[in-house]
């Protein structure tokens, strides 16, 4: 029983301390906002600016994120060094081959645009209408470069440490892989909070955690995120909707055969199985 409580209270850190500093952060940022605005209006303060605010910290959640990032990886790092572990054997930051590498390159940009096509189907706007005011808000007045950088790159690499890595391994030390794969997905869409993506985030969650598992290496799942992302970011650049909806069965029938065959493959190569409980790490609190 103790061993249970101490995992679900490790997941439960690990998941707060990411999320902790991005709040923080966001709040001081909005502090110091406030007080430049207070100080700019020189006695003709109105208090309606503070309505827009809201939508100048999401503009800048980009550079938010970032900060966060640089913070939370090295407490991350101390609370794996506590428990005398090492974040990034945990984690199973092990080599991987070309092959695999480009795999799951492609499987990423196959399942990005497979979900592509499946969402153009939903009117998102009538039943999600915060979904795009989310993306426009975070996406709007930043320039291509910063959004592969930051949703692309850096994004990918800390929730991979996070959910395919720590709380992964943590749940696996409790209950059979195969269960753990699916909690820690479900627990990857509810960190989204948006309820279109808690959707589809714990789907990809899923996938995300079997790759990991089965190649028995954190960077699949961390190539394999960040193709996602990036060619969500280019579809959403470069293509619209009547692009896609033009060739859209096409884009499914494609994105499928090659998402399968490569699952197929993975699965049959792999080096980790879900029917052991765990790979055993020390269990040093």
């Amino acid at each position: 029983m103790k061993k249970i409580v101490v995992a679900v209270l490790f997941v439960l850190l690990f998941m707060f301390v990411y999320m902790f500093f991005q709040v923080g952060i966001s709040f001081i940022y909005g502090i110091v906002l406030a007080i430049k605005l207070i100080f700019e209006s020189r006695g003709n303060f109105d208090p309606s600016v503070f309505l827009d605010m809201q939508t100048i910290i999401l503009e800048a959640s980009l550079y938010l994120m970032l900060v966060s990032v640089i913070v939370s990886l090295p407490i991350y790092y101390i609370i794996c060094k506590l428990r005398n572990q090492n974040i990034f054997t945990v984690c199973e930051f092990n080599k991987i081959s070309f092959k695999t590498t480009f795999l799951t390159a492609v499987l990423g940009i196959a399942t990005s645009i497979f979900l592509s096509c499946v969402l153009s189907f939903i009117p998102i706007n009538e039943f999600f209408p915060e979904h795009n005011e989310l993306i426009y808000s975070l996406m709007g007045g930043h320039n291509l470069f910063e959004i592969l950088l930051v949703t692309g790159l850096v994004a990918p690499f800390i929730e991979e440490v996070i959910f395919r890595g720590l709380i992964l391994k943590e749940l696996k030390k409790i209950m059979p892989i195969s269960l753990a794969v699916v909690i820690q997905a479900i627990l990857f869409g509810l960190y989204h909070f948006n309820p279109l993506q808690i959707i589809y985030a714990s789907l990809l969650g899923i996938l995300l955690g079997l790759v990991a598992v089965w190649t028995r290496s954190i960077w699949s799942s961390i190539i394999l995120h960040a193709f996602i992302n990036t060619t969500s970011t280019f579809l959403g650049t470069f293509l619209t909707d009547e692009n896609i909806m033009n060739n859209i069965y096409t884009f499914l029938i494609v994105c499928i055969v090659i998402i399968v065959a490569i699952v197929i493959y993975l699965k049959r190569n792999s080096k980790g199985k879900l029917n052991n409980v765990n790979d055993r790490i020390p269990n040093n609190i």
